[in-house]
């Protein structure tokens, strides 16, 4: 099928994808990339490839992090001439992605304490009310050290 040069390039990209935040369906419906049952079965067979797209998902809940960050700062700035429907799209997007990251690292990102204290209080968008605003970024310095700590 592919020789250990081609199948470590192919695998190099998934876990640089994957590291961005890209699911393994997406990667594997560009034209280029292997099929998903494939990248499954090297995850399988595969310890070190494995081994990388755990840590490559640990890296992952930063960028959705920032992605929640990123709701939050466009709400500020954009709150007044928000729609209703607007608002509560946020809402579920910022809690679609804090459920997402408490999963992919529990440990960080967790239902305990530090998860449940960051309220957003969208219903007040005019005001962009948000307690606690200095706990997320907290959380992602809090992250960055915890990975690279268990990195080394």
């Amino acid at each position: 099928m592919y020789s250990e040069e081609e199948a470590q390039r192919i695998k190099d990209q998934i876990i640089d994808k994957v590291e961005i935040g890209q699911s393994l369906l997406e990667i594997s419906k560009n034209e280029n990339m292997i099929c998903q049952d494939m990248i499954y079965k090297w995850l399988n067979k595969d310890a070190q490839f494995k081994e990388n797209y755990v840590r490559a998902k640990r890296y992952q809940s930063l960028f959705v992090w920032e992605r929640i960050n990123g709701v939050i700062h466009n709400l500020k700035l954009y709150g007044k001439a928000l729609t209703n429907e607007q608002v509560q799209l946020a809402r579920l997007e910022i809690d679609s992605d804090k459920w997402y990251v408490s999963k992919l690292v529990p440990k960080i990102f967790g239902t305990a304490a530090d998860i449940t204290n960051v309220q957003i209080n969208l219903n007040q968008i005019t005001g962009m009310s948000i307690t606690n605003e200095g706990k997320v970024r907290d959380i992602a310095d809090k992250a960055v050290k915890l990975l690279a700590d268990q990195d080394q």
